[in-house]
C-alpha cells in the first residue's frame, strides 16, 4: 500500500474532525485518503489523543482492597476492581499492606519488585547484604521486613538493575524512609536547631 503524504490541508482536517472514535476516523479516511492506522498514528504524533486520568479511589474501593489483600494477588485484585496492577500495588504499599496481607515480603515478591531471579535473591541473603528470616525451613523460603528491604536498597544500590526494577515501588520505599525522619545511613535527624 502506498504511504500517505500529509498536506497542510490534511493536518487541518485531522485537527478539526479527529476525536478518537471510529466514525471520525472513517470520515477522515474519506477526506484525506489516509488509512485508519495512518490517521491514528498521526493523531498520536500531533498529541490529539487525550489520555484519561483514572478516577480517584473511593472509600468503597479502599475497603474492598483491604478485604481482598489477604487472599488475592495484586493482579487478581486489579481485575476485580477494574484498576491496573500497578495502581493496586502502589495503594497496597501506601496502605502498609504487603502483598497477600502480610507484614513482610517473600522471595517471590522481591523477584517481582527487582526483576531478578531466585538465585540472585538467595545470593543477597546468604552474603548478608539482605537481612531475611527463614519461615519455611524445609523449602528455604525467606521473609524480609519493609525496614530490611529499605536498608538493602540504601546499602547496596549497585545490586539493582535499573531497567528491571519496579521504580515506583522503589521510590515509594525510599520516600517513606526519608519521611520517617531517617537520613541516608539510617541515622536519626537532629531535631534540635541551632539558635543564635
Amino acid at each position: 500500500m502506498k504511504r500517505h503524504v500529509w498536506t497542510a490541508h490534511d493536518y487541518e482536517l485531522l485537527r478539526t474532525y479527529y476525536d478518537g472514535k471510529s466514525a471520525s476516523i472513517k470520515k477522515l479516511e474519506g477526506l484525506t485518503g489516509a488509512s485508519h492506522n495512518a490517521i491514528k498514528q498521526k493523531a498520536i504524533g500531533l498529541r490529539l489523543t487525550k489520555r484519561q486520568k483514572p478516577p480517584d479511589w473511593s472509600q468503597e474501593e479502599y475497603d474492598k482492597l483491604a478485604k481482598l489483600a489477604p487472599d488475592y494477588s495484586p493482579n487478581q485484585i486489579a481485575k476485580k476492581l477494574k484498576r491496573s496492577e500497578n495502581a493496586v500495588s502502589i495503594k497496597l504499599y501506601r496502605m502498609n499492606i504487603c502483598p497477600n496481607g502480610r507484614s513482610w515480603y517473600t522471595v517471590q515478591d522481591l523477584i517481582d519488585i527487582f526483576g531478578v531471579n531466585f538465585k540472585t535473591v538467595q545470593k543477597w541473603v546468604e552474603s548478608g547484604k539482605l537481612q531475611a528470616e527463614r519461615y519455611k525451613s524445609e523449602n528455604g523460603f525467606w521473609k524480609v521486613t519493609p525496614e530490611d528491604l529499605r536498608q538493602f536498597v540504601i546499602r547496596c544500590p549497585l545490586e539493582l538493575q535499573g531497567r528491571k526494577v519496579d521504580m515506583v515501588f522503589l521510590v515509594d520505599l525510599l520516600a517513606n524512609y526519608q519521611a520517617n525522619g531517617k537520613e541516608k545511613h539510617g541515622v536519626q535527624k537532629n531535631k534540635t536547631q541551632n539558635r543564635y
